[in-house]
């Protein structure tokens, strides 16, 4: 008894070293690092359930399962025995002093351990594939270097990957933010799913799973999932509201393309406005543009959607572990999409305004469509509050996010605002505060 005690003493220290007191995310990781690129974790949970994962330059594997500690060994029992435990021959290893070895004589004279505990801070519960070589990401507007891996992967790998991915992502969700784990469950979005574009060239996905990056993504990833939500039913169309993850039905009616209000956009808009010639230029094929002013409303969803989950993961990060630098670059990211706000509530304008001079029958059954007035007036309404609560962040770490802050403001934000003045009354017109 004293020896199994001295064990779960061990695994208990360095869960709180390792997680800082997070009374949400109970595991011990062990890593194992061999070459360039082989990285394997072991993951204890405290529910005696166990994750393992060997990703290597261009293979990854995945294991979980259950597990018992008695005395020095520990016990692993697979859910899935076909797989043979590929990359851990044994399913008894035996532990000393936070190192976990492949049999006993080896444990005794300390030789070889497979496995050292980590004290890396976990805000995951997941056993974190490594990061592998360097290359330039592009965060939303602006870019930064970031440590990443750029190494090509084939469609096995992806696919496993991928896997690995939306386990961490729906753990990220159960730990920190439940209200987004229908997301991850019901209409998950990854980044082997999703397409990239890096200034409008298609950038396909290469297996990237190094920590930081997944971090960094989560309100992408939110963002995506979020789109998922947005569906038609022959003459339906059902809608998540921000924030409260309502559902919300609305008759789908005839449209056009959003690319034919580009005719009233001023020339030096189509340049100068971000996301245009991504969303709404001619020949863009995406839902902004195919969809008309319910494309548009899908991505003004999505984009709340993806800001506030960067901006609650980041306040999680601050609340729970006081990690401050993980906080400040979720923060960046909610600020590099939180002016999509104002340009996505500009093409709505332009779109009704075209409509109210050349496509009459669809403005006037628009304007008829009380439902989706009220659905307009729902969405925008949470992205507003998202958005104050987040410029409330930056005014209290003004030091850290006033550059940033600025830079979008002054960049994007304000072009936008001064065109939005002067097409203001058809979206005043359009929304309806009252449910239907």
């Amino acid at each position: 008894m004293k020896k199994i005690l001295f064990f779960v003493f061990i695994i208990v220290s360095f869960m709180l070293e390792s997680l800082a007191g997070d009374s949400q995310a109970n595991a011990t990781v062990y890593i194992r690092q061999t070459g360039k690129y082989n990285t394997y974790r072991l993951v204890l949970f405290d529910d005696l359930t166990f994750e393992y994962s060997k990703i290597t330059k261009s293979k990854g594997y995945y294991e979980k399962g259950k597990y018992q500690i008695k005395g020095k060994k520990l016990f692993l029992y697979p859910e899935d025995k076909s797989k043979g435990f590929s990359g851990l021959k044994d399913y008894v290893l035996y532990m000393q002093n936070a190192k976990i070895y492949a049999n006993w004589s080896k444990a005794a004279f300390k030789k070889d351990p497979l496995f050292e505990a980590s004290k890396e801070v976990y805000v995951d519960n997941f056993s974190q594939p490594a990061n592998h070589t360097k290359h330039n990401a592009t965060n939303n507007a602006q870019s930064e270097n970031n440590e990443s891996n750029t190494e090509s992967a084939t469609a096995a790998d992806v696919e496993l990957l991928g896997k690995v991915v939306r386990a961490f992502y729906r753990r990220v969700c159960q730990a920190y933010l439940p209200k987004y784990v229908f997301l991850i469950d019901s209409f998950y979005c990854g980044p082997d799913t999703y397409s990239s574009y890096v200034n409008n060239v298609k950038v396909e996905w290469n297996g990237d799973t190094a920590h930081r990056t997944l971090i960094d993504n989560f309100g992408t990833i939110i963002h995506e999932s979020a789109h998922n939500t947005f569906r038609t039913w022959g003459n339906t169309l059902n809608v998540c509201i921000p924030s409260t993850g309502e559902s919300y039905e609305v008759p789908y009616l005839s449209i056009f393309s959003s690319e034919k209000f580009k005719k009233i956009v001023p020339i030096d808009a189509r340049e100068r406005i971000f996301r245009f010639k991504t969303y709404v230029d001619t020949g863009v094929y995406v839902t902004a543009n195919v969809m008309g002013i319910y494309g548009l409303l899908d991505e003004l969803t999505a984009y709340a959607f993806g800001t506030e989950g960067s901006m609650l993961l980041g306040n999680k990060m601050l609340e729970i572990h006081h990690d401050t630098t993980t906080a400040m670059s979720l923060y960046k990211g909610a600020l590099a999409t939180a002016f999509a706000r104002y340009e996505f509530n500009l093409f709505i304008a332009w779109y009704l305004h075209y409509a109210s001079l050349y496509e009459k029958d669809i403005y006037n059954a628009l304007m008829k469509s009380y439902p989706l007035r009220y659905l307009y007036y729902r969405i925008d309404d949470a992205f507003e509050k998202i958005n104050q609560s987040l410029y409330l962040i930056c005014d209290k770490f003004n030091d850290k996010l006033d550059y940033t802050r600025s830079y979008y403001q002054k960049t994007h934000t304000d072009y936008s605002q001064e065109l939005l003045l002067k097409e203001q009354s058809y979206l005043d017109k359009f929304k309806l505060k009252a449910r239907p």
